[in-house]
């Protein structure tokens, strides 16, 4: 029976949210999806150590593997890499990731791997793998999808407010733009709430608070306090 070279992690330690920085514009193919670059049969199976290999070194070479980060400021930096090199359409994906199967964390992969920082190869550098998670198979579930942020511009701060919390992140000028009179019906917090709305059919606060908490990374002022959900939550495990 074969073996995996690295164990997944397990459905406890993936992070509660992860970000995906992608783009649908032209010249985009090999990053415009959430689900992996090719579901080849010679892909099937294990992943092996040249798969994770040919993916962590960007290699041209078809894997189940797609890449996501624990954190918004290295999503915001993809993205910021993206425009530079001239990408269009380019969007933030947020994912529900808590409970998956088949995520594994990069890092210790590319040391195993022997990236090494000073070394020649400019494509096996470890620096270039902080807080990457790899989902094996791709998102099959489209209700983990939180949310797809669109537009550009510089970043600039913005705040989420409620009766619980008031927080600070730096998101792209395109996003969260208050358009409309009626301050409240137009904030950065309800466009998160109504853009969960639109990809889940739920309003939960669980999820969306999570969200605003990864979003601001290490802005986050106190613990954060959950308000009680309008709907149940689904966490029940999947296997995959």
């Amino acid at each position: 029976m074969a073996s995996r070279p690295f164990s997944p992690l397990r459905n406890h330690e993936v992070p509660w949210i992860l970000f995906r920085t992608s783009c649908d514009g032209e010249g985009c193919e090999s990053c415009r999806k959430e689900r992996p670059r090719s579901f080849d049969t010679s892909c099937s199976g294990l992943p092996t150590l040249q798969q994770f290999d040919s993916h962590l070194s960007w290699e041209k070479t078809p894997t189940q593997f797609t890449s996501f980060f624990s954190t918004w400021t290295r999503a915001m930096g993809w993205r910021g890499w993206l425009e530079r090199e001239g990408h269009t359409d380019i969007k933030v994906v947020a994912l529900w990731s808590r409970d998956m199967g088949d995520v594994y964390e990069a890092k210790p992969v590319v040391l195993h791997l022997r990236y090494k920082d000073n070394g020649p190869d400019r494509r096996r550098k470890p620096r270039h793998h902080e807080n990457e998670y790899l989902i094996h198979g791709g998102v099959l579930d489209e209700y983990r999808i939180l949310a797809v942020f669109r537009g550009g511009g510089d970043l600039r701060w913005t705040t989420f407010k409620c009766d619980f919390y008031e927080v600070t992140a730096s998101v792209p000028s395109g996003y969260f733009v208050e358009q409309g009179k009626n301050p409240l019906e137009q904030s950065p917090l309800k466009q998160l709430e109504d853009e969960i709305f639109r990809n889940t059919g739920l309003h939960d606060d669980i999820r969306r608070d999570q969200l605003v908490k990864s979003i601001s990374d290490r802005n986050f002022p106190k613990p954060m306090v959950y308000k009680r959900a309008r709907f149940p939550t689904q966490l029940a495990e999947t296997v995959y």
